[in-house]
């Protein structure tokens, strides 16, 4: 006998077909709106790549709007991705690798392909064509003009959805290739044990050297919509929500646990602007930040051998799994339920990302 939805929304307990945890649905809208607010941040401050800009040489407004930006870029995606690989698990358990493949392809493939084949091109269209009165051509002939020679095509947001589309094959193959060992890995993987500081230690540690070496050897120029440092991070995390999964760690997460990485949370908060500030932030000639879409002020912190990338890659890491760790534990405790509105905005939150853009 299934549960009703007052039961649901009051005391989610278990996973089943058509229920998802309400906690995580509302860690989803908090995320939504962040990436969306981080993105409109880059407007008006100097960081990140933009379709238009409104910058202003105010050292202040810069200061906290490149914090905005820094932080959330820090943690945002890897929340995403571990709330994604726990789902992706859970989904491919009750529907198979035929129906998840082509359920994926129907909520990933298709918004994704909207997006990068009329939303991107109508976006620059109006930047070309409204803001910087560079092309006369109609809109019709740009769209058809860029489809026929594949260009003005930016896949923008949309690189998330087509990166989990990508990590969502990736593991059925996986699956299917380890068929033959799934009882000895379903033992390994599915002891129920609650997640302890040394198993997040160990893993931010590990995601911090591969990240540490990558940006130490390659400067953080890597013309990929995905730099190679924070594919690698995302695959880290996009593994641990699958793990996540199996283990039930968000259902039993210690209280110590997260008392612990809830202070590392809060120093590596205080920490950044400090570290910021004496690694050159405030050095860069303000016209450096009018060069188009660069990082600004950021960039040595994102590549190079200098001390500035090694102390940046540690905090980034510790600083986004303390942040996750957080938030699990503060919504599963305090915001595990929904109201009329906050259902309305669960439900259009993945459409309110797909048609936020950026170029």
């Amino acid at each position: 006998m299934k549960p009703n939805n007052n039961e649901l929304l009051k005391c989610p307990q278990k996973m089943t077909n058509d229920y998802r945890f309400i906690y995580l649905d509302n860690i989803k809208i908090l995320l939504t709106i962040l990436v969306v607010t981080t993105h409109l941040a880059i407007t008006y401050g100097p960081a990140g790549p933009w379709v238009y800009y409104e910058r202003t040489s105010d050292l202040i407004s810069n200061f906290i709007l490149t914090m905005f930006f820094s932080i959330n870029l820090a943690f945002l995606m890897g929340c995403f991705l571990i709330f994604s690989g726990y789902f992706v698990a859970g989904s491919y358990d009750r529907k198979g690798p035929l129906l998840f493949l082509f359920s994926r392809c129907i909520r990933l493939g298709i918004p994704g392909l909207f997006y990068y084949l009329f939303l991107s091109p109508t976006v620059i269209y109006i930047e070309e064509f409204l803001i910087n009165k560079k092309i006369s051509v109609s809109y019709w002939t740009f769209l058809s003009d860029s489809l026929l020679h594949f260009d003005n095509l930016e896949t923008g947001p949309i690189w998330f959805v087509f990166t989990l589309l990508f990590f969502s094959i990736t593991y059925t193959l996986i699956r299917l290739i380890l068929r033959p060992f799934r009882k000895n890995l379903d033992y390994y993987l599915e002891k129920e044990k609650p997640l302890g500081n040394g198993s997040i230690f160990i893993f931010s540690l590990i995601i911090t050297l591969v990240i540490v070496i990558i940006r130490l050897t390659k400067p953080h120029n890597l013309s990929f919509t995905v730099k190679i440092s924070y594919l690698l991070k995302y695959i880290g995390f996009f593994a641990l929500g699958i793990i996540a999964y199996r283990r039930k760690w968000f259902q039993n997460l210690n209280v110590l646990t997260v008392k612990i990485w809830s202070y590392i949370t809060i120093v590596a908060l205080l920490i950044w602007p400090i570290m910021y500030i004496s690694g050159g932030g405030l050095n860069t000639p303000l016209k450096e930040y009018f060069k188009g879409p660069r990082l600004g002020s950021l960039t040595p912190f994102f590549g190079g051998m200098n001390w500035q990338t090694i102390c940046y890659s540690v905090w980034e890491t510790f600083f986004s799994v303390g942040a996750c760790v957080c938030l699990l534990y503060l919504f599963e405790k305090r915001f595990n339920y929904q109201g009329k509105l906050i259902k309305a905005m669960s439900l259009s939150a993945y459409s309110v990302y797909l048609i936020h853009t950026r170029s």
